[in-house]
C-alpha cells in the first residue's frame, strides 16, 4: 500500500476558499485592464460619432498609462512577494 505526505484539505475549507474568490494582485488587474481598454475603445468607436481609429488610439493611451503605472510608478520590489 502506498502512502503520501500530501495534506488534503477537508471539503468544508475548500468550499470556503472558493467562496472568497481569486486573490488578484495589482499586476493581474493591469493585465486585465490592457485588453479591456482596447475592447472598450472598439465598442465606443462603433457606437459614437468618432472614428474607430481615434477610439483605438485612445484605448492605447489608457493601456500605456496602465503599463507605465505598473512598471515605473508602482514597480515590483525585489524580495516583495505578490499578495
Amino acid at each position: 500500500m502506498a502512502t503520501s505526505d500530501r495534506y488534503v484539505e477537508p471539503a468544508e475549507q475548500q468550499s470556503e476558499t472558493r467562496a472568497t474568490g481569486p486573490d488578484l494582485s495589482r499586476y493581474d488587474v493591469v493585465l486585465v485592464a490592457i485588453p479591456l481598454a482596447f475592447f472598450s475603445a472598439v465598442v465606443f468607436g462603433h457606437l459614437s460619432p468618432i472614428s474607430v481609429q481615434v477610439a483605438i488610439g485612445l484605448g492605447g493611451v489608457f493601456s500605456a498609462i496602465a503599463v507605465v503605472d505598473a512598471l515605473f510608478v508602482n514597480p515590483p520590489r525585489p524580495g516583495q512577494r505578490a499578495p
